[in-house]
């Protein structure tokens, strides 16, 4: 950094001295250019801002300001030179707001000299949005104006409407804080006469009027609750939490009225200066939108076709709004009826774009339907969990005697569908375990006519027999993860169609997981997963989830260590998808089973690696795969041993 600064330095002495000597009029000023440049580079790559800006433009000395534009003009390069003031700017931002904007003027006469319209108005733009942020909103209008204008001229209609709702916001703000101080002055001395700023600068035009919050001016009714810090306007101390707030009276406003807007609310602050300040502010805004408004409808381009295409974006936005406004009108939810499904289908075929899929709450009860009438232990268990609520909420002194061990607490929680709500009853019933138990060891239920009858005698067996409650947590094991996605699905605070396929497959590992790849239990339920699958393979957003779907009932057929069930298995694969039998998941299939055939670790091992390294398998696929493994690796052992 010092380096590049120490030759920045020297270039800088060079072509002082190039400039002091004798020479060709034209070439020496050419030599000191390019000085110039060097200096100016040296600068930039030891990121020394100030100089860099200083030696570009130099606008606090007179004499360097116009040796350089004079070198510029003889070298016929007018444009360079207005794109140095500008980067002079943009460093001077960092450290002189003044500078930067006397460097900013410069670029903007260039470019309008050398008829670059377009550049000027941006340029005028940028002053106008300075001067804004310096809390000068009268040279901020006039930039802003002088923008809109050039902006115009050159047809680019978008950036001027920009500028012109910028004036309207400022213009706003000051007649409104203007109007509001003389009211506000008026009410805090009693009646009191006080001139409005009209007649305080009589012979002035309205756009030279004396801004409400100008140096030295404390008309605005915030500066009663706010002192100026070391006779700075733009940092306000609130009178009553002393909080030092930057930005000026405006911020002060909004941190008196609690909006949170760029500050924070004022915690000491009374309730009658809180409704009057939140009072200001919120008429200010609404005139902000009123005049943005009126200035977005006087604006228009002069050419018809400019003016046309304007009208045509805007209607198109409007549309757009509108939709979003209502995504029901994009989406249309409806179960899985055969005469909607048919319907859907149609109409897939006649409209391109339009899509059907069957509805995923519908889909997940149905599944939640196999469970209860297909697996014999969820029949069995979600049966006799009936019989205990039917009997009990059918007597009214049972309920009371129910509710004084569950504190309160229900043994029956309704869902949108109603086989979820066996599944919710039963984890209700799980809840409530040791409740349950103790209300019926009691003394109350023994006592208790009830206990003496046949019902009672077989609901009291049900409560305190233990194999019940273990059946209760293994319905609950493969059913929950799918009512959770139920839940996503019916469930209104998010959208749940970027979820519901990454849910669902979690949801199935998390079914297959909780088996632990015991035989008897949980090939039933991948069965029923297989056959969503084949209601799923013609429909164009599901097909695609097909093959991982055949993939994971056939590592669960490989669990069984059946050779031919797998390869029939494959057979009928191939039948649900005819594209199955080219794909990376049936290739996996295949080599596995004929490596258990063959009884060979080190090429099953092999099949496996070779896919994982393209498509990592997950976790509790891995994990029955080690087990088949581990089995082919027993058998041979055992093989060795008999040799």
């Amino acid at each position: 950094m010092a380096d590049q600064n120490s030759k920045g330095e020297d270039f800088v002495q060079k072509a002082e001295k190039k400039l002091s000597g004798w020479g060709i009029f034209g070439s020496k000023y050419d030599d000191a250019a390019d000085l110039y440049e060097k200096a100016c580079n040296c600068f930039k790559l030891a990121k020394n801002c100030t100089s860099f800006a200083f030696f570009l433009s130099i606008p606090s000395l007179p004499i360097w300001i116009r040796m350089f534009y004079r070198i510029f003009m003889f070298l016929e390069s007018k444009h360079e030179a207005a794109s140095s003031y500008v980067d002079a700017a943009n460093c001077y931002k960092k450290i002189s707001i003044q500078d930067a904007t006397e460097s900013l003027n410069q670029a903007v006469n260039i470019f309008l000299e050398i008829g670059r319209l377009n550049m000027a108005a941006r340029y005028c733009k940028d002053l106008g949005e300075l001067y804004e942020q310096e809390q000068n909103p009268e040279k901020a209008i006039e930039y802003f104006e002088r923008a809109a204008d050039l902006f115009q001229s050159e047809e680019v209609t978008t950036s001027a409407n920009q500028c012109n709702q910028k004036v309207a916001q400022l213009a706003a703000q000051l007649e409104q804080e203007a109007s509001v101080g003389g009211s506000g002055e008026a009410s805090s001395n009693s009646g009191a006469a006080i001139p409005s700023v009209a007649s305080t600068t009589s012979g002035t035009s309205d756009s030279k009027r004396l801004a409400v919050n100008a140096p030295g001016n404390r008309s605005d009714p915030g500066w009663k609750h706010g002192i100026a810090v070391d006779e700075n306007p733009k940092k306000v101390q609130c009178k009553y939490c002393q909080k030092v707030i930057n930005g000026g009276i405006y911020r002060l406003k909004h941190h008196l009225a609690g909006t949170q807007k760029d500050v924070g609310a004022c915690k000491a602050v009374s309730d009658d200066v809180r409704k009057e300040m939140w009072k200001i502010v919120s008429s200010l805004q609404e005139n902000l939108i009123k005049r943005a408004k009126e200035i977005e409808g006087r604006s228009s381009d002069s050419s018809p076709l400019g003016q046309y295409e304007d009208e045509e974006v805007e209607g198109a936005k409007r549309q757009r709004r509108e939709i979003a406004k209502n995504p029901a009108d994009l989406f249309k939810k409806r179960d899985n009826a055969a005469n909607y499904k048919a319907a859907g289908e149609m109409l897939m075929g006649k409209r391109k774009r339009l899509y059907w899929t069957p509805c995923a709450a519908h889909c997940i009860d149905l599944m939640l339907e196999d469970f209860e009438k297909k697996i014999p232990i969820h029949k069995e268990t979600i049966a006799r969990g009936k019989k205990i609520t039917t009997y009990i909420y059918s007597r009214t002194a049972l309920i009371s005697l129910l509710h004084h061990f569950t504190k309160e607490k229900d043994l029956i929680r309704p869902a949108t569908t109603r086989f979820a709500t066996s599944y919710l009853t039963l984890g209700c019933l799980n809840d409530n375990k040791g409740a349950l138990i103790r209300m019926f060891t009691s003394k109350e239920w023994k006592s208790s006519q009830f206990a003496k009858t046949k019902d009672g005698k077989v609901i009291e067996n049900v409560v305190m027999d233990k194999d019940f409650w273990k059946s209760i947590i293994t319905c609950l094991r493969s059913a929950y993860p799918l009512i959770k996605v139920l839940r996503l699905v019916d469930s209104d605070e998010k959208p749940a169609m970027g979820f519901i396929y990454e849910e669902m497959d979690r949801a199935k590992e998390k079914i297959q997981a909780a088996f632990n790849g015991i035989k008897k239990r949980y090939p039933k339920a991948i069965e029923i997963y297989e056959a969503i699958a084949k209601h799923s393979i013609n429909n164009n957003l599901l097909k695609y989830s097909v093959k991982g779907i055949l993939l994971n009932a056939g590592i669960c057929q490989l669990c069984k260590g059946d050779v031919v069930a797998i390869t029939n298995a494959l057979e009928r694969y191939q039948e649900i998808d005819p594209t199955f039998s080219g794909s990376r998941e049936c290739k996996l299939l295949s080599a596995l089973a004929d490596s258990m055939d063959e009884e060979d670790v080190g090429k099953f091992t092999e099949a496996l690696h070779e896919y994982d390294s393209m498509t990592r398998l997950d976790a509790w696929k891995t994990t029955l795969l080690l087990r088949v493994k581990n089995a082919i690796k027993q058998k041979e052992e055992e093989e060795d041993d008999l040799t």
